[in-house]
């Protein structure tokens, strides 16, 4: 008698661009205060519901949110915002400075995540509608953390022009252009 095969469903998660996420504690647990803290950074509607997910390695969570009639069929297939991504890889960056940006000039985005060691030190977002702001956004993280940018590799998700991968490369170590 022939048994049939076991089968498996890989689930590949899915990120998306977008600026509207907070880093927090990860016992950071009251979903009333979870939605409270959305609404005061980002004006989201009282019916929204709020989502987190877990970083581990750095102790925190990411809070986002959907509007309240998002209904994935299956809770693994909710897309999470790409900072979730960048949390998880800064792990596998062999040096010291880590980090790890997202520019989406079309939406007017810029995402950066920050680690020295094995501590987290920024993971944000921001409106940036040219490159110059993304330089700017990158250089000032680095120096409010007193990170000397000739130490640093800048691992960048971006569709940018060879100019402005020249210009980012006079202030820092290296830059890596990672696929989107």
């Amino acid at each position: 008698m022939q048994t049939a095969a076991p089968f498996f469903i890989i689930m590949k998660k899915v990120y998306y661009s977008d600026i509207n996420f907070t880093v927090v504690p990860a016992d950071f647990s009251n979903p009333n205060a979870q939605h409270r803290v959305l609404e005061e950074l980002f004006g989201i509607d009282e019916n929204e519901k709020v989502y987190s997910t877990a970083v581990e390695v750095y102790g925190v969570k990411v809070l986002y949110s959907k509007p309240s009639d998002y209904s994935p069929s299956l809770k693994s297939t909710l897309p999470l915002p790409s900072v979730v991504r960048y949390l998880i890889e800064l792990q596998s960056i062999k040096d010291y400075n880590k980090l790890i940006a997202e520019y989406n000039k079309e939406k007017g985005i810029f995402i950066l995540t920050l680690a020295a060691g094995e501590q987290l030190l920024i993971a944000n977002g921001y409106k940036a509608t040219d490159f110059g702001s993304v330089i700017y956004f990158i250089l000032e993280a680095l120096r409010q953390n007193q990170i000397n940018p000739q130490q640093t590799v800048v691992n960048l998700y971006a569709a940018i022009g060879i100019d402005e991968l020249e210009k980012l490369e006079s202030y820092v170590k290296g830059v890596k252009i990672c696929a989107l």
